[in-house]
């Protein structure tokens, strides 16, 4: 096992360890396939998946380009409770039964964890 691998095992752990601070979110991506004129559809494939993650406020000097407002805050989820995506900023996350929209998405060297910065539609 390679330091990036140790890396993101302690950062799920760490997330894991807060006890009942970490809510339970779901992560919808939604990857749209090449057109098909015999069909004339574009295929979806959504992706979904549910796991533990951390709230937190966000900072104002984090805002770019006015994309964060009052309704914004940041969810720190492990990348290994996430294996099968890369997320982007055209995914959605569901939390407390709520649509979040992710307006900015920062990735960690090494990839142990996600800090999206998400507000409601």
């Amino acid at each position: 096992m390679g330091l990036k691998d140790t890396v993101a095992k302690l950062a799920q752990a760490a997330i894991k360890a807060t006890g009942d601070i970490p809510v339970t979110v779901t992560f919808r991506s939604v990857k749209v396939g090449q057109y098909n004129p015999a069909t004339d559809a574009q295929p979806e494939t959504v992706t979904t998946v549910t796991f533990k993650g951390i709230l937190t406020s966000r900072r104002i000097d984090e805002d770019d380009n006015n994309k964060v407002n009052d309704t914004s805050t940041k969810l720190i989820a492990a990348a290994l409770d996430m294996p099968s995506i890369v997320p982007d900023e055209n995914d959605t996350i569901l939390i407390n039964g709520a649509m979040w929209e992710i307006v900015k998405l920062k990735y960690v060297p090494g990839d142990p964890i996600y800090i999206f910065t998400v507000r409601t539609p």
